[in-house]
């Protein structure tokens, strides 16, 4: 029987099959390739049993050379028996939010009407869970392909320990990891993010809400000025009462919400966005702040209508002072929210700390 030869390159942080850069997969995509370049109908059936029952395929369609099925959401559940029943499959390419691989989802035999042709399974990340009893990955004398960074945890999950003949492979040099300091931030990132903070995750996150709530752990987190996909923040640090240290946030972040900043021992708060939305209370109780830096140019407004309460009203400390851009110095003196602060109001060429 012909079998068809793949070449594969890994290189940098791509894995090239054919000329197809494996890396810029979307979630909501998998691809494949067959021996007739014919279809291959089993690959979009992702709400049988293990799967997505409310998944919707979008499309199913050839190009560049290989298929494509598009879902209407991210892939995270690959059913039992996918592709058991798929002998014109060649190659096939699995999403990086892919969790679970159920039972003999990647083939069981090799016989003509099962997978016949199937010799290359490409990774995106390490599935989490499978049945130990019916593996994935049954039809063996398969080439497996995963990402360098996940390797060692791939092989010690033991998920294709029936079927020796198959050969795993790594590919791509790992991806470049934020460095959290502070033990309990990356284990709840990780956690309510399902997975490392790769910088690719973090550029993911647009929104942190009641992210650390109530977090007596919490001790640092100067890294959230990399979280640069961020857009709002509301009660991200509520309670922490033993956060220390400055913290910068990121100039994508356009609304931050009341009590975003509640009881934390913070030191600096710095603001990179134009123009933001602040909400009333913002920043309250912070008994040890010493400043504040506000970037832009123009007075940051009230999400809500000025009232009797300025911004500084629920700070509970009358030392702390606000830099903000040399020519904006009497624009923030003279607006409602800030007035009050009157010489507390410093030019940013001041700032020394």
């Amino acid at each position: 029987m012909h079998r068809r030869i793949m070449m594969m390159r890994s290189d940098l942080d791509r894995l090239c099959v054919e000329g197809v850069n494996y890396s810029v997969q979307p979630n909501n995509e998998i691809w494949y390739t067959t021996i007739d370049n014919n279809k291959a109908d089993a690959v979009a059936m992702l709400n049988n049993y293990g799967g997505d029952r409310d998944i919707k395929i979008l499309e199913h369609v050839f190009e560049n050379g290989l298929w494509k099925v598009k879902a209407d959401r991210p892939i995270v559940y690959i059913p039992e028996h996918y592709i058991r029943f798929a002998p014109n499959i060649v190659s096939i390419s699995i999403p990086n939010r892919v969790i679970t691989l159920s039972a003999w989802s990647m083939g069981l035999e090799r016989y003509p009407q099962g997978t016949p042709n199937l010799r290359t399974v490409i990774l995106s990340s390490v599935p989490k869970l499978f049945n130990s009893q019916f593996q994935p990955f049954q039809c063996g004398d398969l080439d497996i392909y995963v990402p360098k960074e996940g390797l060692e945890e791939f092989t010690s999950l033991k998920i294709i320990s029936k079927t020796p003949s198959n050969r795993v492979h790594e590919w791509g040099n790992p991806e470049l990891q934020l460095n959290i300091v502070d033990p309990y931030a990356r284990q709840t990132l990780e956690r309510l993010y399902n997975g490392k903070m790769s910088m690719a995750n973090v550029l993911r996150i647009t929104v942190l809400n009641n992210t650390f709530n109530n977090s007596l752990q919490l001790r640092t987190f100067e890294e959230l000025k990399y979280f640069t996909s961020v857009t709002s923040m509301y009660r991200t640090f509520y309670g922490c009462k033993n956060l220390t240290g400055t913290m910068t946030i990121p100039s994508s972040v356009m609304t931050v919400n009341g009590t975003t900043f509640y009881q934390t021992q913070l030191v600096g708060i710095e603001f990179l966005a134009q123009n933001f939305k602040w909400g009333h209370g913002m920043v309250w109780a912070c008994p040890k702040l010493e400043w504040i830096k506000m970037h832009s140019k123009e007075v940051p407004q009230k999400i809500t209508a000025n009232d009797q309460y300025p911004f500084d009203f629920a700070i509970n400390n009358n030392t702390w002072k606000l830099y903000v851009p040399d020519q904006s110095v009497d624009k923030y003196k003279a607006d409602h929210n800030f007035k009050n602060l009157g010489e507390r109001i410093r030019p940013m060429s001041e700032f020394n700390n």
